[in-house]
């Protein structure tokens, strides 16, 4: 009875493998591995993990909410808010109730209370500063000419305070609080701020090419409001 259940196989050629392996006394699995085979396999793919691990402890953008096409804003633990089109999201009246305090403050600031803070793009970036994290709030990540070189992806964080050309308007630097990736291969993500020029038109979320970001500020660990500029 041993040996017919031995023999007993659906799969063609399994039935000589596992007689050949009782014959020569090795110890071999439904799919014809020896036990020294599925050791390799393991420590191959511990190998694999822990590169992987390696990769995203040293590279804190790549990981959490900074992955790409993962949600970056949630109002709680059953809303999930997916970082796609700019409009949806601007829409959406949880999404940035417990986002970063850089964001929460734009989005009331621009899309809640269309607060219209007239100046520049910078001086609306500013003045999100000013009220969330104070005169000396803010610390410098990244900082080059415009002309580059330029940050890599994995350096920017939501509620990152960023300089980058913007390339769907003559190519000229723009303020920017950088909101999630739409897609981070290509280096495409969404923003939260103002045209600029004066403009009677509150900050929008909007869809930007972000190959070229040369600023890059982020608001400080136990940072307060307070009076001041940045």
């Amino acid at each position: 009875m041993k040996a017919n259940r031995l023999t007993h196989d659906c799969r063609p050629g399994c039935n000589k493998k596992r007689i050949a392996a009782g014959l020569t006394g090795k110890t071999m699995n439904y799919y014809g591995l020896s036990g020294k085979h599925i050791v390799k396999i393991l420590y191959f793919l511990f190998v694999i993990m822990h590169f992987s691990y390696n990769i995203f402890a040293q590279n804190p953008g790549l990981q959490g909410d900074s992955l790409p096409g993962a949600f970056v804003l949630t109002a709680d633990a059953e809303h999930h808010c997916v970082c796609g089109d700019g409009a949806t999201l601007q829409a959406c009246d949880t999404c940035f109730d417990r986002a970063h305090p850089i964001l929460k403050m734009a989005y009331d600031l621009g899309c809640r209370n269309k607060e219209i803070i007239k100046g520049s793009c910078w001086t609306f970036a500013n003045e999100v500063y000013r009220r969330t994290a104070g005169p000396e709030g803010k610390s410098t990540i990244y900082l080059k000419p415009k002309s580059g070189p330029y940050a890599q992806s994995a350096l920017i964080r939501p509620g990152d305070w960023i300089y980058h050309i913007n390339y769907s308007f003559r190519g000229v630097d723009h303020s920017a609080l950088f909101v999630c990736w739409t897609d981070f291969e290509r280096r495409r993500g969404l923003t939260l701020s103002y045209y600029g020029l004066n403009r009677k038109i509150p900050a929008r979320i909007e869809e930007f090419d972000l190959r070229n970001v040369f600023g890059i500020f982020r608001m400080n660990e136990g940072a307060g409001p307070a009076n001041g500029n940045l």
